[in-house]
């Protein structure tokens, strides 16, 4: 199956891994997957919506200009800030 990703965080760690996993909440799981990344095979985590969250879904493609619009102020003061 070929996949567009719409995100990639380069070396991040376990810590960071668990406030995504927050982020993303019960809609998402996440997924240890083999992805070409410039040219070579590596391992990556994704997240897939799970199957009982699909009808939430539409045909509108997920923009990252819209959730920097939109949404992005709002994780970082949520998961970024230590304040």
């Amino acid at each position: 199956m070929k996949i567009r990703l719409s995100v990639r965080f380069i070396s991040i760690d376990s810590n960071d891994l668990a406030l995504l996993d927050d982020f993303e909440g019960d809609y998402y799981r996440r997924e240890a997957v083999s992805v070409i990344s410039e040219g070579r095979a590596i391992v990556a985590q994704a997240y897939w919506l799970r199957d009982e969250f699909h009808e939430l879904l539409d045909s509108k493609p997920w923009r990252g200009d819209e959730f920097e619009r939109d949404h992005l102020a709002e994780f970082i003061r949520k998961y970024l800030c230590t304040d």
